[in-house]
């Protein structure tokens, strides 16, 4: 029965990608290929640029209705990943389960979403950016259920990865398409809003835990996966219904006809009373690069994120992603096996769900610093205050004496660890989407979120591993600590500084405004040079 539920996964997750696929994604739809009527043609250096067109169009109900539609991959995250790290316990006592087992049960989530992200990539700046949102909300609820009938821990680790295939796809995607459809000044208000949905969906895993087992010890983990799904397929239907595609895709593709109806769709939506949504062409891609073969578009796609102009800036955040999700995704794990043995008072659940609800002030936080603070200094900003939270919680919770004072260090330190790494989840991952050109920004986005989620896959397997060594919990946390310190470092040798920036289409356009703003990306960025793209 094992056997047939693990083959019975991959044929179905295969036959609805192979089904799904042609229409969802099809770069060349039907209607696609319209390029603006002739008089348009004539007054093409009169017309707006696109980010302009968007600019005009300002910051409303088209970018919120986008947010909570596409960004729900981020609350779908939220719910699975909380879910799965909760009821490994309950697991692991049905099929008596060691330390190692337990852990690989989590990580194959993460090496899940690491493989997704890659694929995330060549396929979303290959196809479009809508198609692999409603496919990855398709596999979530699909994979999902699936596993909820796993017979042993090598079925459930394989549809919990393809569950993690599933999430990785989406959120490059949703990184990318959120950051086109917003005016540059309000795009870290966009990347705030759908990392908020992270801990809804935490929100929502912490209240089925607390209604099932408050303990976290006899859970009903099978009906938890199959109640964690439930997100998953209502924003299947919404996004079906009401996501857009990115225009600026669109028009890459030479698609103009399209991305002006999705423009006029946007101004309509946000009460505009634009005239007209004629945007000059963007430099299109000659006709051999449009017919490049998939492998052959994911090869141009690399040698752009790890060219000349972004190569160090790609290893440096890949660097901050891998830093920030071992941080945040060590603790979602190592937190409903700690807080038991160091919380005696209330039950387990409800401190993760307090510690949930502390994550709406960090993304406040998040919100104000990315709106008033250049992206470099804000990196540091979240580094120092997630530092310091650390080394509070695991001084105070390695204390051989419990106190009432090292008994508020431990719960500031707590709640500030649920806080401030929002900081840098808004912050790092905007900062991933801005510096790469449309041609590959979902590539580059996906690589280093693939660098954040291999953090994610070794994060369990680190704590077990730890805790076996040391019989302690708290070297993981330390070792924590000491990667922020390195980052903090590193965040002074990237080039460029994004903020309030217009995005590149082409990677000309990258190399040209290289070469004329070589001193642009200081902390301490001046006026003069705040309108260009580095």
């Amino acid at each position: 029965r094992e056997v047939l539920t693990h083959t019975f996964g991959i044929a179905t997750t295969y036959l609805f990608i192979s089904a799904a696929a042609p229409r969802w994604m099809d770069p060349d739809g039907a209607g696609g290929h319209g390029l603006g009527s002739a008089q348009e043609g004539n007054k093409e250096g009169e017309l707006p640029s696109l980010s302009e067109v968007i600019g005009r169009i300002g910051m409303g109900p088209a970018q919120i209705k986008a947010v909570l539609v596409g960004g729900g991959v981020w609350l779908a995250d939220g719910s699975e990943l909380l879910l799965i790290s909760s009821v490994t316990m309950s697991v692991a006592d049905d099929w008596h389960l060691g330390g190692f087992e337990r852990g690989f049960v989590v990580t194959a989530v993460y090496m899940g979403i690491l493989v997704g992200n890659l694929l995330s990539g060549p396929l979303g700046d290959y196809y479009g950016r809508r198609g692999l949102i409603l496919l990855s909300y398709a596999s979530i609820f699909g994979m999902s259920i699936i596993s909820s009938f796993a017979m042993g821990v090598g079925s459930l680790a394989s549809s919990r990865l393809l569950v993690g295939v599933a999430i990785g796809l989406g959120q490059p995607t949703w990184n990318a398409l959120g950051s086109e459809l917003t005016p540059a000044d309000w795009r870290m208000a966009t990347a705030t809003l759908a990392q908020l949905l992270f801990p809804l969906g935490e929100i929502y895993a912490a209240l089925l835990l607390m209604q099932d087992d408050p303990g976290l010890r006899d859970a009903h983990w099978r009906s938890l996966l199959r109640l964690g799904a439930i997100p998953s397929i209502v924003l299947l239907l919404a996004s079906y219904l009401l996501l857009p595609e990115s225009p600026s895709f669109l028009a890459l593709r030479g698609r103009k006809g399209d991305a002006q109806a999705v423009l006029a769709k946007m101004s309509r939506d946000n009460g505009g009373t634009l005239a007209s949504v004629a945007f000059k062409t963007p430099a299109t891609k000659p006709d051999e690069e449009v017919q490049m073969s998939y492998l052959g578009t994911a090869r141009a796609q690399m040698d752009i994120v790890f060219g000349k102009h972004l190569l160090g800036s790609t290893i440096v955040v890949m660097y901050s992603c891998f830093v920030l999700n071992l941080a945040y995704f060590g603790s979602l794990f190592a937190f409903p096996q700690v807080l038991p043995l160091i919380f005696e008072q209330g039950s387990a659940a409800s401190a993760l769900l307090v510690g949930a609800l502390w994550e709406f002030p960090g993304f406040a936080l998040a919100f104000f610093i990315g709106m008033h603070v250049p992206r470099k200094l804000a990196m540091k900003i979240y580094l120092v205050l997630s530092l310091v939270s650390f080394v509070m919680f695991a001084t105070a919770a390695g204390y051989p004496q419990r106190t009432y004072f090292m008994e508020a260090v431990l719960r500031v330190g707590y709640y500030g660890i649920k806080c401030f790494l929002n900081i840098g989840f808004v912050i790092v991952y905007q900062y991933s989407v801005e510096i790469y050109p449309t041609e590959a920004r979902i590539t580059g986005t996906a690589v280093n979120l693939a660098g954040g989620r291999l953090a994610g896959m070794l994060a369990p397997l680190l704590f077990e591993g730890l805790r076996e060594v040391t019989h302690s919990t708290m070297p993981f946390f330390w070792t924590i600590a000491g990667a922020m310190v390195l980052n903090y470092g590193l965040v002074d040798s990237l080039r460029y500084e994004t903020a309030g920036v217009t995005l590149p289409d082409r990677t000309e356009d990258l190399a040209f405004t290289t070469a004329v703003t070589s001193s642009y990306g200081s902390t301490a960025g001046s006026a003069s040079t705040a309108g260009a793209h580095p």
